[in-house]
């Protein structure tokens, strides 16, 4: 099967995704690793295929608050992840940064997807959420902030999500709606 690994970030948000792609490879798949052109070192020494994605979180992308900045990266990461789906692409694995995005690309295209997180993403009363540091807010706080946490993430990738399922012929639906 080929597998398209999708995650964007740092060292740490795309070096983990190697190893899962070398033990994919392993066990028989043709797995590509689609992540920004500088982890190209990384992802071909672990012997998987490099897809580049405009991922680079550390690159400038003009003036204005981190909201907007985050936004800017979050449409160039859509439109990049778009590109690197393959026609034969045959599962689509995807990080926490990738998948509002990708889970777009897999319905229209049908092909199946599976998030591959590496912390939790749903709000829990167990622990703060991850965004948001380490330092509980006790069983209540913790979800409510969890639960806030999702609402900035899904402004955050809100107009990248409608951009791209205009772009492939999908009909509307919100951002938090695709979780």
């Amino acid at each position: 099967m080929k597998i398209l690994v999708a995650a964007a970030g740092s060292y740490g948000d795309i070096a983990p995704y190697t190893g899962l792609g070398a033990r994919l490879q392993q066990a028989g798949h043709e797995v590509a690793l689609a992540a920004d052109a500088s982890f190209a070192p990384l992802v071909e020494s672990a012997g998987l295929t490099l897809r580049p994605l405009p991922a680079d979180p550390h690159r400038e992308q003009g003036g204005g608050s981190l909201l907007r900045t985050a936004a800017g990266f979050v449409r160039e990461l859509g439109t990049g992840l778009a590109g690197a789906v393959s026609q034969d692409t045959g599962l689509l694995l995807l990080s926490t940064t990738t998948a509002p995005l990708g889970l777009q690309l897999s319905e229209a295209l049908g092909i199946p997807s599976l998030g591959v997180y590496l912390q939790p993403a749903e709000p829990t009363r167990e622990f703060a959420p991850v965004v948001g540091g380490a330092r509980s807010l006790g069983r209540w706080g913790n979800r409510a902030a969890g639960r806030f946490s999702q609402r900035v993430v899904d402004r955050l990738y809100r107009d990248a999500v409608r951009a791209l399922r205009t772009e492939l012929g999908l009909p509307h639906a919100g951002a938090g709606a695709l979780r």
